[in-house]
């Protein structure tokens, strides 16, 4: 769908507009994003592309941003003024041409030397005027020499200097600023990298680990639009990629990965802006309330099985999926790819298919799978026999890649089925995360089709907190903690322990709730 610039703006005409203005029109700013915003929300629900719906406003808002500046700096320049060297920049989202529309418009003034007075009144008057317009400015003045200093002591101005992004003004002054800022004393990459996968630690913790939570944040949750960023500003501090595209042209990525990020991102971009531009204002948590606005702007009906905003909602639960799982090969992958520790080891086999190699398990071979399409279950088996906790990324990308040999002679195998088993017969240590892990690579899903089914799909009410899957692994979470916690339900764990075949009551747990997946009552359909 064709969304032109100029349905937007045509710079030269407004320019020319204000050309003898003695101040600013503040109405006809004003006026010109509102236009914007009404413009964004009718190509979004007629299904336009929000990569491009997010760079048209971004560049619109530049348009303003520049000729605000121009039109201060001219007014305010004096002899002492027109010596001083002054470039604007643009920093965090905004930097990264990733403006929803409702977002903070993020801005560094930066000069050459600390000639903070001279500028003072240049800079206030010309960001009352962006405030005046009813944009929401985050804004810094600092001299190259203070950039430099306040990105060694914060991670986040390193950050955001990192995205950095040139409006107008001296841009030599941004040249320098980010050679000085690349330098291996100004947060080296590995301890870059190391300070970002902490900051992503903590907070995913406050979102209690999980992505599939009632209420989820567009931005910060688990499986978000953060966690797409962080592998960007990962790549970005080491190889000066700004985008998926530089990291593809690169090598860094594959085309699958490549083609999941952009998808995924696209989706996430779509339902942030679209809910920004539903409750007008900046808000990037998908509450309950406004799901179901968000599905019926989106285009969603109501099925016989399915509600509208279930299928919403099914949609984002699997894109946060796929953004987890990228995010923890690409974060694994460049840490292993750019240390000296793992690239020296030599690991110690575990058996004739795989290896340990710093306390993360590999396969033997590139075409492992490929020849022995059952070794991707078998991996978990020994996962859970040797307590290992971690897979080589370069595993975890072999085992997506032949997921398409999961096919109806796979299941039926014989040898399948027992290393499938055994992750049940094992005493259940390992099992949830065994679980977990083989769910999110798709291979769960991929083995047990009727359990693929109920992946990200949820129940739009209070009560089911979480996703039919996520419920199902809490499930065995639970189980197997009766196990390996026995002091914690004494009862309960003496009853599991004195089952027979306790595996099938675990089994029984795992298929407890898939004909969810299926609409009508999952009680009856469950038996069949």
């Amino acid at each position: 769908m064709h969304f032109a610039k100029s349905k937007l703006l045509n710079p030269a005409v407004f320019k020319k507009s204000l050309k003898d203005a003695k101040q600013l029109p503040i109405a006809t700013f004003k006026k010109t994003i509102k236009n914007a915003l009404t413009q964004l929300k009718e190509h979004q629900n007629e299904g336009a592309s929000a990569a491009i719906l997010l760079e048209r406003y971004t560049w619109l808002i530049d348009q303003l941003v520049i000729i605000a500046w121009d039109f201060y700096l001219k007014q305010h320049t004096t002899e002492r003024l027109a010596t001083i060297d002054v470039e604007l920049l643009a920093v965090g989202g905004y930097g990264r041409g990733e403006l929803h529309p409702f977002s903070d418009v993020d801005l560094l003034i930066l000069l050459a030397n600390d000639e903070y007075d001279e500028a003072k009144e240049l800079i206030e008057n010309f960001l009352r005027f962006l405030w005046d317009i009813g944009l929401e400015i985050g804004h810094s003045a600092r001299s190259v020499k203070d950039c430099t200093k306040e990105a060694k002591a914060d991670i986040t101005i390193m950050t955001n200097l990192l995205e950095a992004r040139h409006l107008t003004g001296n841009s030599k002054l941004f040249t320098i600023l980010d050679s000085k800022i690349r330098a291996p004393r100004s947060w080296s990459p590995e301890k870059f990298f190391n300070g970002k996968v902490e900051e992503q630690r903590q907070r995913h913790a406050q979102y209690q680990d999980t992505a599939y939570s009632l209420e989820p944040n567009l931005k910060e949750s688990p499986g978000g639009l953060r966690d797409l960023q962080t592998i960007l500003w990962v790549y970005n501090r080491h190889f000066g990629v700004r985008s998926f595209k530089d990291m593809k042209e690169q090598d860094l990525i594959n085309d699958d990965e490549y083609r999941i990020l952009i998808r995924a991102r696209n989706i996430l971009w779509k339902m942030r802006s679209g809910l920004h531009l539903i409750t007008n204002r900046h808000e990037d948590r998908l509450l309950f309330d406004t799901q179901r606005q968000i599905a019926e702007e989106f285009g969603y009906v109501d099925t016989p099985n399915h509600l509208a905003v279930e299928q919403l909602m099914k949609r984002y639960y699997r894109t946060a999926k796929h953004v987890i799982y990228l995010n923890e090969i690409l974060l694994a992958h460049y840490r292993v790819s750019n240390n000296t520790r793992f690239s020296l080891s030599s690991g110690r086999n575990i058996d004739e298919d795989f290896i340990l190699k710093n306390k993360l398990i590999e396969q033997r071979s590139d075409d492992l799978f490929s020849r022995k399409p059952h070794a991707m279950i078998k991996l978990f088996t020994l996962m859970q026999n040797h307590k290992i906790t971690g897979i080589h990324p370069d595993t975890i990308r072999a085992i997506r890649a032949n997921l398409s040999l999961v096919n109806n002679d796979f299941r039926s195998d014989p040898t399948s089925k027992e290393l499938f088993l055994k992750l049940f017969k094992h005493e259940g240590i390992g099992l949830t995360n065994a679980l977990s892990r083989m769910n999110a690579y798709g291979l769960l899903g991929a083995y047990i089709p009727i359990f693929g089914a109920i992946v990200g799909q949820m129940q739009h009410d209070l009560f089911h907190v979480y996703t039919v899957d996520g419920h199902t692994l809490k499930v065995m979470e639970n189980l197997t903690r009766l196990r390996k916690y026995p002091d914690e339900f004494p009862i309960a764990s003496e009853i599991l322990s004195s089952l027979y075949k306790p595996e099938r009551l675990l089994l029984g747990a795992l298929f407890h709730d898939v004909a969810k997946g299926r609409g009508g009552d999952h009680s009856i359909l469950g038996e069949s």
